[in-house]
């Protein structure tokens, strides 16, 4: 995938292949990262 210089249009974005996203820098999650995790449910009263 081409590195940008800019930043992209909700379009050219919607345009991208999902075979075409590099994850390679995103580790992935392991049990550390939701040791401390909790439900928010937000508040829908009006």
């Amino acid at each position: 995938m081409a590195k940008y210089h800019k930043p992209l249009t909700p379009k050219q974005i919607a345009e991208i292949k999902d075979e075409d996203i590099d994850f390679s820098d995103i580790p992935e999650l392991d049990e550390s990262f939701w040791e401390e995790a909790e439900i928010v449910v937000p508040d829908l009263a009006e």
